[in-house]
């Protein structure tokens, strides 16, 4: 892959993170019983032009244009990414609750909002990794939503493509012996061979208790 391909891929991946918290953001107008995630914390920490649009979609009828309008650049996109988000909710709580891990390390983290809205993750560390632009956009939602952040998340800002994974985490407080739930989320397609690469050989090796 160019250098060229690499700066493409990397703003990709930047202009992309905000956009499965938007999801989850526009269901939570749904009512309780339809929804595959609640997430009262979603619309609060979006920019201000995607939370002023999410008050637009409140209206069922813009709702559903919004929802086809997305099945037609991605079939299923509407559905997708909240069942891929629920299912790691899940597995990832039982991983907590069961003691399998004591550590998540989110890489690729964008605008995801677990780690401050599931009651379980208060109870261990959790080092969200993205790319600095995206990692201040977080700060300041996180911040304008809550306060501060939580002491238990450590937003973590690495370029993937650049910089080692294994020593961004070591310089942010993570080491290597915990027990460890990663969550890969939608990243790989925007990394290049090299990158991918450079994490699967970080992932093999660290104690993983589970990864997604």
């Amino acid at each position: 892959m160019t250098q060229a391909n690499e700066t493409f891929d990397t703003r990709g991946a930047a202009q992309t993170g905000s956009a499965p918290t938007f999801l989850v953001a526009m269901e939570q107008h749904e009512p309780q019983a339809q929804r595959i995630i609640d997430d009262p914390l979603a619309a609060k920490i979006m920019p201000g032009g995607s939370k002023l649009f999410l008050k637009l979609l409140r209206i069922p009828v813009l709702r559903s244009w919004m929802i086809k309008l997305l099945e037609k650049q991605i079939e299923g996109a509407s559905s997708a990414f909240l069942c891929r988000k629920r299912y790691i909710d899940d597995t990832i709580v039982t991983a907590v609750e069961n003691g399998s891990i004591i550590a998540v390390v989110n890489l690729g983290a964008g605008y995801d909002t677990r780690a401050y809205r599931l009651p379980a993750l208060a109870t261990v560390p959790v080092w969200e990794v993205d790319q600095p632009v995206n990692i201040e956009a977080k700060q300041k939602g996180i911040r304008r939503a809550l306060g501060k952040i939580p002491s238990h998340v450590t937003l973590v800002p690495i370029n993937f493509i650049t910089q080692d994974l294994g020593e961004v985490l070591n310089n942010h407080g993570y080491r290597s012996d915990k027990k460890t739930f990663f969550i890969w989320e939608a990243v790989s397609q925007y990394l290049t061979e090299a990158a991918v690469r450079q994490t699967f050989s970080f992932l093999a090796q660290v104690s993983i208790g589970m990864q997604n």
